[in-house]
């Protein structure tokens, strides 16, 4: 099993474990030396590690005398793992993905022949409403440009879908004039 200690503020190792028992053993290592290893939450001090306990024997740390506010705080994360840093709220992330995904419904419907003001005129609109809000935001620097891509294809698919529509619209009502104004002829 790999150890990692620390030796005056300075991560070391890994070392294995009969290693580590040798530098405890010669006193290189303290019993106050912080030690991890993998399945460990956190560091603890060599002689509070039940595996290593026993082989500690130097008087200047007593494992049984409690440390005010349990263990101390280690400085280490272990190794390989970095730290959880928050990331920020990305505005506009949400939106361009929406407009993009708006944009690709309405223009697959639209060309599908789904022909229907109630579902793919809106999403048409939402799609360019929602594209160009996420423009805006990226032209004002308060959102990154990786976004601009998503939200200029959702603008794009979305005028398309709403030119389908708008022309299906026209030969409809042009189609039923035409066929009244030939009803009537006859």
């Amino acid at each position: 099993m790999q150890w990692y200690y620390s030796k005056n503020g300075t991560q070391l190792g890994p070392v294995e474990e009969a290693d580590l028992r040798s530098k405890l053993t010669i006193g290189e290592v303290s019993a106050s030396d912080l030690v991890w290893r993998e399945g460990m939450t956190d560091w603890q001090p060599a002689a509070r590690v039940p595996e290593l306990g026993a082989v500690v024997t130097h008087p200047q740390y007593n494992p049984t005398l409690p440390v005010a506010g349990g263990a101390p705080p280690s400085p280490y994360a272990p190794p390989g793992m970095q730290p959880y840093v928050p990331q920020p709220v990305t505005p506009g992330a949400g939106k361009a993905t929406t407009s993009m995904v708006l944009g690709i419904v309405s223009l697959v419907l639209s060309m599908c022949g789904c022909y229907s003001l109630l579902l793919v005129l809106p999403c048409a609109i939402m799609a360019v409403v929602f594209g160009n809000q996420v423009k805006a935001l990226v032209a004002a620097n308060q959102a990154p440009a990786t976004e601009l891509g998503k939200a200029k294809a959702g603008v794009i698919m979305g005028w398309i879908a709403i030119g389908i529509n708008v022309l299906i619209t026209v030969l409809i009502i042009g189609g039923g004039v035409a066929s009244s104004f030939t009803h009537d002829l006859r």
